[in-house]
């Protein structure tokens, strides 16, 4: 009787010890994905900063390039006023030389 109760204890003492250990491990486990976690959230919250900027980078872009193209709409009007008053200018010249040329 004693025998069976020593063995029923020691099957007792190594089933707790087994749990033990599987605590142990299972609060192992929880403690890495609470440090993955962290470090998860970090990354997160780097990440958002880089979108952020990139955002208003896209933003500063976009305004930049309006800008140049009504600069570049008001040179290219520039030029056409100008080269519609150099052909006049030269039309004007190729009429007085002809003009010279046949009361000469």
């Amino acid at each position: 009787m004693l025998l069976l109760e020593s063995e029923a204890q020691g099957a007792q003492t190594a089933y707790s010890r087994q749990r033990a250990g599987g605590v142990d491990a299972l609060e192992t486990a929880v403690a890495e994905l609470g440090q993955l976690y962290t470090h998860f959230t970090q990354l997160l919250a780097g990440q958002r900063d880089v979108v952020m900027r990139i955002d208003q980078d896209v933003f500063v872009a976009e305004a930049n390039t309006r800008q140049a193209h009504s600069e570049l709409l008001k040179y290219y009007t520039f030029v056409g006023s100008r080269r519609r008053g150099m052909l006049q200018v030269f039309v004007a010249l190729l009429l007085v030389f002809f003009l010279m040329r046949l009361l000469l």
